[in-house]
């Protein structure tokens, strides 16, 4: 009988996992910073630059594009490369990224500016698939969806380290933000250097060719209801706050902080139970698109005039369950195959849900203005019901289908 033979990758990052994991969560952490920086500092940009409210709109939006093509063909890199030289070289392009973005974008205005924020966004969907497939592969498999939650803390920290970023923009200028980040990433290349496994040489058996992952894909595909649900909620809910609650912006900005740092907590929280429940991962992510869908129906159903303490510990409470998903998610995908193809899994199913993240934002937004808040919460709802069905679904069919994945 032959088997399979484990990644070299995976074998060399358990010598040392814990060091795999903490340098690849800092550097798709710093992602996560530059992205959210752009919100933060838009006041600053906006006077400066001469960019609108729309540009900075547009250029969060071209950071996710440019994640697509960096998803898309990270696997074929990371195979090429192997991932110490992926990560480092993809750290020192987010570098020089954000640094063409400090020093152009006041000369020579939005167009300099989205070019180097697409190349941004490619560096970080290499990034995100590189890391986070190091970090499955060097994780015990009992702790394998907590390891992954701690990887995607990441996203929702990004917002936290950029708010703590604001004095210093407003000490020495938005473009020092940007220099420090751009001067992290080159450390964090220095370090994957030193920390992560110089290669990736699978060993695979004639009997076991390779597979396509269309299982990851769906996984992905119906997990864009869950992305589109998440960034709209995060985007939309100070001001849903503020215009519709009539809550001042002083404590709608701290309800979001608070919320973002709910979040954070919630995506370990929700690994450790999906680790002691054991694979396979969907029926808990499909309980948590349904459970989802119930409470943003409920947030889009509250009165106008509904006490704020009770709206707030709703706030929170929604957040835990919207925003904590993702690790569970990640290592689904990262099961639908084979081990040695853990990498292609992940880029396969977070390039399909990278479109929840484009699109969320402005879906709501759009139905917001033409059906208003609840019926734009209802729609939001909907999205979220049938993802929750449709993974239900694909978990039946793998479970009634034996040889569909394996656990890496």
């Amino acid at each position: 009988m032959t088997r399979e033979v484990e990644p070299a990758s995976a074998t060399e990052a358990r010598t040392q996992p814990r060091l795999v994991l903490l340098v690849s969560t800092a550097v798709q952490t710093l992602g996560a910073v530059g992205v959210a920086s752009l919100a933060v500092l838009a006041p600053a940009l906006i006077d400066e630059t001469g960019l609108t409210a729309t540009d900075i709109g547009l250029l969060v939006g071209a950071a996710n594009v440019g994640c697509l093509p960096g998803l898309t063909f990270a696997t074929r890199i990371n195979r090429a490369l192997g991932p110490r030289a992926t990560m480092a070289l993809s750290a020192v392009i987010a570098a020089a990224s954000l640094s063409a973005f400090a020093l152009l974008t006041t000369p020579f205005g939005l167009a300099a500016a989205l070019w180097a924020m697409v190349a941004f966004g490619g560096a970080w969907g290499v990034i995100t698939v590189s890391g986070g497939g190091l970090v499955i592969l060097s994780a015990p498999f009992r702790r394998r969806v907590f390891w992954s939650s701690l990887n995607q803390m990441g996203l929702p920290a990004g917002g936290v380290v950029a708010a703590g970023l604001t004095p210093v923009g407003s000490h020495w200028g938005w473009q020092s933000v940007f220099y420090i980040e751009a001067m992290t990433y080159v450390v964090l290349a220095l370090l994957s250097v030193r920390v992560l496994p110089r290669a990736e040489t699978v060993s695979r058996s004639r009997g076991s060719p390779r597979r396509r992952p269309w299982l990851a894909a769906r996984i992905g595909t119906l997990s864009i209801g869950l992305s589109s649900a998440q960034w709209a909620f995060v985007t939309y809910l100070v001001i849903e706050l503020t215009v519709r609650f009539d809550v001042p912006f002083e404590l709608a900005a701290t309800v979001f902080f608070v919320a973002q740092l709910v979040g954070l907590a919630a995506r370990p929280v929700i690994g450790m139970l999906s680790d002691r429940r054991g694979p396979p991962r969907l029926p808990l992510l499909a309980l948590v698109a349904v459970a989802a869908s119930l409470l943003l129906l409920m947030f889009g159903m509250l009165p106008h005039d509904v006490d704020t303490g009770l709206l707030i510990g709703f706030v929170w409470v929604t957040s835990f369950v919207v925003i904590g998903w993702n690790g569970v998610m990640l290592v689904a995908c990262a099961e639908a195959g084979p081990v040695t193809q853990v990498s292609a899994n992940i880029a396969a199913g977070l390039t399909a849900m990278r479109f929840g993240n484009i699109a969320g934002p402005p879906l709501l937004g759009g139905l917001l203005a033409w059906a208003g808040s609840s019926w734009g919460w209802v729609a939001i709802a909907g999205m979220l019901a049938i993802a929750g069905a449709g993974l239900w679904l694909t978990a039946r069919a793998a479970t009634r289908a034996p040889g569909t994945s394996d656990r890496p």
